[in-house]
Formats: structure tokens, sequence, C-alpha cells
């Protein structure tokens, strides 16, 4: 997941755009940041929250969000399973 900052010249956290190459961690990340991070707007965001199981910190009346808790709702919300091959070409036993 690419994490962007929220400065206005959206440079990526973490990326070229640190002078000296310094990795730039954020521990906590605002709902529009998070919204951002997952594609969604911030309502579906909150949907999300309240019915699926996103888990969130509040600290002072701000909902803040975890990066790793989003990679980990990512990750248990992937779709499909491995493709089973058709049945053409499954093989069958040879009769002897």
């Amino acid at each position: 997941m690419r994490l962007v900052d929220s400065r206005k010249d959206g440079t990526e956290l973490g990326g070229a755009g640190n002078p000296g190459g310094v990795a730039e961690a954020r521990m906590l990340l605002n709902a529009r940041e998070a919204a951002h991070a997952l594609h969604v707007c911030e309502r579906t965001l909150w949907a999300i929250t309240k019915n699926e199981g996103l888990r969130c910190v509040k600290i002072r009346g701000r909902v803040l969000y975890d990066p790793d808790d989003l990679k980990r709702w990512i990750e248990s919300h992937k779709a499909g399973q491995p493709v089973a091959p058709n049945e053409s070409e499954k093989k069958t036993p040879e009769r002897a």
C-alpha cells in the first residue's frame, strides 16, 4: 500500500520526496488519509468501520487509523479462491 502525505504536493511517505532519503513514518492516519489510501470516500470508510470491523483509534474526539490495520483489513477482504482447473483440463484415471 502506498501512503500519501496530506501535504498539497502529494509526496509519498518514505518516498523519494524526502530529503536525504530518510524514511518518514506516520503512526496514524486521519479519516481523509485512510479513505484516500483505500480509494473510497470518507462516508464509505465510516460504514466499513461501523459495519465490517475496521479498527480505529479515538483520541480527543478524532478518529484515526493505523496503516497496519488498513493492510490487515484489505488482506481479510480479498476476494476469490485459487482458480480450479477447467473440467476439460482435469485428468481422468486411465482404465487398465
